[in-house]
């Protein structure tokens, strides 16, 4: 508030608060938003829930960190990502976890390969928009 023309311009520490939140809130949108197209695309049938370990008994001796959509899903929705590189990381686990475990050219390496490439569609768009609205 010392600085020259400050207190002239009634901002207050508060008005930065709101710029943050309306930034995380539209970042909350688009992650809930991605999910959900992801979650109906067709390559995404390998990834809606969970492994099931009564299936795949060796998984987690394999695959240390385990995502999929409905976890993903589950972490948007409790704001466990508060940065855009936080949630990428996580979606881009999905598919290096099925390219681990099944090898790529199996059908989940092949849908993973897809559902990946949809995903960075999505992800270029909503960063190009994010840069064009600065």
């Amino acid at each position: 508030m010392s600085i020259n023309y400050i207190a002239e311009s009634d901002w207050v520490p508060e008005m930065d608060k709101v710029d943050q939140s309306d930034t995380r809130s539209k970042l909350h949108t688009w992650q809930s938003s991605v999910v959900s197209e992801m979650q109906v695309n067709p390559s995404a049938w390998a990834f809606l829930q969970p492994v099931d370990i009564t299936e795949v008994p060796d998984y987690h001796t394999h695959i240390k960190h385990p995502m999929d959509l409905a976890t993903l899903e589950s972490n948007v929705e409790a704001n466990k990502y508060e940065t855009l590189d936080s949630f990428v990381a996580d979606v881009l686990l999905i598919f290096s976890n099925a390219r681990e475990y099944n090898g790529e050219s199996s059908r989940y390496g092949k849908c993973a390969t897809n559902l990946q490439k949809f995903f960075e569609q999505r992800l270029s768009d909503y960063k190009s928009r994010s840069s064009q609205n600065q």
